[in-house]
């Protein structure tokens, strides 16, 4: 048992099951994983009241009509995005020590009639994520920023963190019709004990 693998799987529905498959990541993600395994924060005083923010704070998600355009890791937004937030957001832990498997899930559902009529061509994952603005190497550095919105890892802001794209062939492209189902966005960031 020495490897890991590090797995962010999808399901898409509208009534029923859509789509179901993998993610791709964003360097934002990446830097925030390892600024957190890295940095050693500390709480400075005990009448602050604040605790560190995880990648968790402010999670969100978002669809867009785009079909085109190929994941990046360094992509920011989704190519054309339908700014509309899910109506509601459910988070999920749980692990199967058995299996080796420990498993975060994110459950995002807009309700009907709340999208407009249109074709869904990729799905956003938001998470509170680094800048990546951090120097290599960096050497027992406290990235902790000040104020009352600490954060493991430097220049914490909600981001861009997994794109579900049919141009990634992901899924296919598939119409909505934002009046007669609710579509439902389950996101799980999965880890696997080898």
């Amino acid at each position: 048992m020495a490897d890991i693998e590090i797995v962010g799987t999808f399901e898409i529905r509208s009534g029923e099951l859509v789509v179901k498959g993998r993610n791709k990541w964003t360097r934002f993600f990446m830097s925030s994983l390892m600024q957190s395994i890295y940095n050693p924060y500390r709480k400075y005083g005990d009448n602050m009241g604040f605790r560190p923010r995880g990648f968790g704070y402010g999670a969100t998600s978002r669809v867009g009509t785009d079909t085109i355009v190929e994941t990046t890791s360094g992509m920011t937004d989704l190519v054309d995005k339908i700014d509309i937030e899910p109506s509601s957001v459910l988070r999920r832990l749980w692990k199967d020590p058995a299996d080796n498997l420990y498993v975060a899930e994110y459950v995002f559902t807009w309700d009907s009639g709340v999208l407009p009529d249109t074709e869904i061509g990729e799905l956003g994952v938001y998470l509170n994520l680094s800048d990546d603005s951090w120097e290599s190497p960096l050497v027992n550095a406290n990235t902790v920023p000040g104020g009352l919105t600490p954060s493991p890892y430097s220049g914490a802001g909600n981001r861009l963190g997994a794109r579900i794209a049919s141009a990634d062939d992901a899924f296919s492209p598939f119409y909505l019709y934002g009046s007669v189902e609710p579509l439902t966005f389950i996101w799980r960031f999965q880890v696997i004990i080898l």
